[in-house]
């Protein structure tokens, strides 16, 4: 595949040769800045918004402090991830406009005017659990999708991206980082590896997470693969955990948020999902991501030094003495004496 590399003085013109449609008065945005993982260009009009596209390229190395390479058809997978997000539902993601493989680039649709992350809006103490909800229903519908569209999932049935992008940086460095814990963490990677059960996301964050007046969308499909469901509800609890550890006033909204998502994805999945939103695996999970969160490859930018401490040690006790419900996970946040972190 051709290494070509796009930036803001060519894309315009990559794009005419690919045939589509440019909005009028075109002007290119680099979008990379909020990613480490891809070249991301903003190509907006003089209309209403919604006529806008991006343009991601996947990089061969990530933007980040330490060496991490990952596969760069990583890219090819979102794409053929949102075709089928929006057979399952048109108003989830972007449409999906090119999918160039020789390239490994993708043209998506632009959000609308006006939106901004999830991830924007926690960090400002504002958790609009009803984000949380729809999160819920539609993650259930997605990892469903291995019995709802069993042809689609060919191009799912890889872990080399997840492998690279999520196992090899957050479970085996932070073991690593972590030897009193590395065989508990081991056990919940292992176990993970092994359940091919879901169709899985992959990066199921708030800052994938684009809300707006209109509705919301989910981006970043990169990593989808057959895998453990527990792995996206975990990532998506931590990540709310984290924020009430950074703001512990706010904790009791974190929490409606967290209980939102999971009640939501338990009332709308199957039996067997819903039963993996239940499960001591899933807090195991959030134990492991966690402790990734302060001591993998990516940590978390908003923990300031005694943050870190008490997010390892809640994340200690979540794969010591393990949790079943979202209730005792709470019950193990507080932290009075942690001052509220900034945002």
């Amino acid at each position: 595949m051709t290494p070509l590399a796009l930036a803001p003085a060519t894309v315009l013109g990559y794009l005419r040769g690919r045939g589509v449609d440019l909005p009028g008065f075109p002007r290119v945005t680099d979008l990379s800045d909020g990613g480490v993982s891809s070249i991301v260009l903003a190509v907006t009009g003089n209309g209403s918004g919604g006529d806008g596209l991006v343009v991601k390229q996947s990089r061969p190395e990530l933007a980040v402090a330490e060496h991490w390479a990952a596969p760069r058809e990583r890219t090819i997978t979102e794409g053929r991830a949102l075709a089928l997000a929006s057979l399952l539902a048109p108003d989830w993601s972007p449409a999906l406009v090119d999918l160039d493989e020789e390239t490994i680039t993708l043209t998506m649709r632009h959000a609308p005017a006006g939106w901004t992350t999830w991830k924007a809006h926690l960090l400002a103490g504002d958790p609009r659990p009803e984000v949380a909800s729809r999160l819920g229903r539609r993650l259930a519908a997605w990892h469903a999708a291995p019995a709802t569209h069993p042809d689609a999932m060919a191009a799912f049935d890889q872990l080399a991206a997840f492998e690279e992008l999520r196992v090899a940086p957050y479970y085996r460095v932070a073991g690593e980082r972590n030897p009193a814990l590395a065989d508990r963490v081991a056990a919940v990677r292992e176990r993970m590896l092994a359940t091919r059960t879901a169709l899985v996301h992959g990066d199921f964050s708030p800052k994938n997470v684009l809300v707006g007046a209109e509705g919301s969308w989910l981006v970043d499909f990169e990593v989808a693969h057959l895998g453990d469901p527990t792995f996206d509800l975990g990532f998506l609890v931590n990540h709310l955990a984290l924020k009430a550890i950074n703001r512990p006033r706010v904790a009791p909204g974190y929490r409606l948020a967290a209980d939102a998502f999971l009640n939501a994805y338990a009332t709308s999945a199957t039996e067997e999902l819903a039963a993996a939103a239940a499960s001591r695996h899933l807090f195991e999970q959030v134990g492991c991501l966690m402790l990734a969160r302060v001591d993998g490859k990516s940590p978390v930018e908003y923990l300031d030094a005694a943050g870190r401490d008490h997010a390892r040690a809640v994340a200690t006790s979540l794969l010591v003495d393990p949790v079943d419900d979202i209730a005792a996970l709470w019950r193990r946040l507080p932290a009075p004496e942690l001052a509220e972190g900034a945002t």
